[in-house]
């Protein structure tokens, strides 16, 4: 199944926007919250480093706020990419109080990666920068004109982290949802194509047709 570049029937777009729409407005919002305590532990990481890539979108804002704006510019995209592969993967097909549901479950992986990435990071930034061995990060700070290295180094290796998490849930989501979700894909003559979830069965108009000659006189008036 092609993720990325599908021949998607027409009929499905709006729900696979949407639902990439969804994705976007989570990621986004949710790194411009992570962000703030970021700025916190290491402010030269974002004056110096992240705020010039962002300058584009530089307002004239606090220096939190503009912090919290590249949070979401950062990630929104990879939210993006997360509810069109969700998409693609089946969730679409399923009512939608289930839809609901089964996202939830779906993104477990993504949350936890991204969670235990930051971990990671959070633990490595501090006992780097306390051995006061920081030499293969001077490069950056003559280049950059950083004044606080240590704090610099622990937000680097935070967002690293962070992002390392981020990218490896992202592929378990989208492994455990074709699982979860995904029985399998019907084919007609005609080339159209329907992926249907785990626990539906897929029927050809032909086998419908035996199976209602099959029912009992009763039965078939009463389905027609």
């Amino acid at each position: 199944m092609n993720l990325v570049c599908p021949h998607v029937p027409i009929y499905r777009l709006p729900a696979m926007l949407r639902l990439a729409a969804v994705g976007a407005l989570v990621a986004g919002p949710y790194e411009a919250i992570h962000d703030q305590p970021s700025y916190t532990l290491g402010p030269d990481y974002f004056t110096r480093r992240k705020f010039p890539q962002f300058m584009y979108a530089d307002f004239g804002w606090p220096p939190r706020i503009f912090a919290a704006e590249v949070g979401f510019l950062a990630t929104w995209w990879a939210g993006l990419f997360a509810g069109w592969s969700l998409a693609r993967a089946g969730l679409v097909e399923l009512p939608a109080q289930r839809q609901r549901s089964c996202l939830v479950t779906a993104a477990a992986p993504l949350r936890a990666a991204a969670v235990v990435g930051r971990l990671v990071g959070t633990l490595i930034g501090p006992a780097w920068a306390k051995t006061g061995d920081l030499g293969p990060a001077r490069g950056a700070q003559e280049e950059l004109s950083i004044g606080d290295l240590q704090g610099f180094v622990v937000v680097s290796c935070l967002h690293g982290g962070g992002y390392g998490g981020a990218f490896l849930g992202l592929i378990g989501t989208v492994v455990h949802a074709e699982r979860q979700l995904c029985a399998g894909t019907f084919t007609d003559p005609s080339s159209f194509s329907l992926t249907y979830p785990d626990g539906w069965v897929a029927i050809s108009r032909s086998e419908l047709s035996d199976l209602h000659s099959a029912l009992p006189k009763e039965v078939r008036k009463w389905i027609q």
